[in-house]
């Protein structure tokens, strides 16, 4: 499962307006991950893309659950509905 690409198209989706429009590399020395607001109202996930790929894969995820979480990308229902055949399909890999 490409995280980077769940997070992107799903946040376009579901609250397009506060989306997640950048996913970036960021190969800083004691640095794992951020979920930062930018300028325009948008929002970009950094990581560090120097850990091991299952560091990368959470480091991801958890990054796109602040979204998820977060007051300003409010979830609709429909989407958590969304997101729960999603999870099932991932857990059934």
């Amino acid at each position: 499962m490409n995280v980077q690409e769940l997070a992107l198209e799903y946040s376009n989706q579901c609250f397009a307006s506060e989306r997640i429009a950048k996913i970036v590399a960021m190969d800083i020395q004691g640095f794992e991950g951020a979920f930062k607001a930018r300028s325009d109202g948008q929002w970009a996930i950094g990581y560090n893309s120097e850990q091991s790929p299952g560091r990368v894969l959470f480091t991801l995820a958890h990054e796109f659950g602040h979204c998820m979480l977060h007051d300003s990308c409010k979830v609709p229902s429909s989407a958590h509905q969304k997101m729960s055949t999603i999870g099932s399909r991932w857990s059934a890999r």
